[in-house]
C-alpha cells in the first residue's frame, strides 16, 4: 500500500489473493494507519517540532518514537 493507492481496490485484491475473496457476511477490519496512508495523511515525525513547554521527543531501544511529558 502506497500513499494515494485506492484502498477499496487494495482490500478486494488482497482478500482475493489470500483467501479467495470476500463473501456476503464477511467482516473486514481496517486499521486507521492504512486509511491515513491511502488518504495521504501521514506525518513524518522527523518534521514535527514540539510546542514550547513540552519536554522533548523520546526514542529508546526497540521503542517507537513518541512524545513524553
Amino acid at each position: 500500500m502506497a500513499p494515494g493507492d485506492p484502498l477499496a481496490r487494495f482490500l478486494v485484491d488482497s482478500a482475493a489473493e489470500r483467501c479467495g475473496g470476500l463473501l456476503a457476511g464477511d467482516v473486514l477490519v481496517v486499521a486507521s494507519k492504512v486509511i491515513s496512508k491511502a488518504e495521504k495523511l501521514l506525518v513524518n515525525l522527523e518534521d514535527v517540532v514540539p510546542s514550547k513547554g513540552r519536554s522533548g521527543w523520546r526514542k529508546g531501544p526497540g521503542s517507537m518514537p513518541g512524545f513524553w511529558k
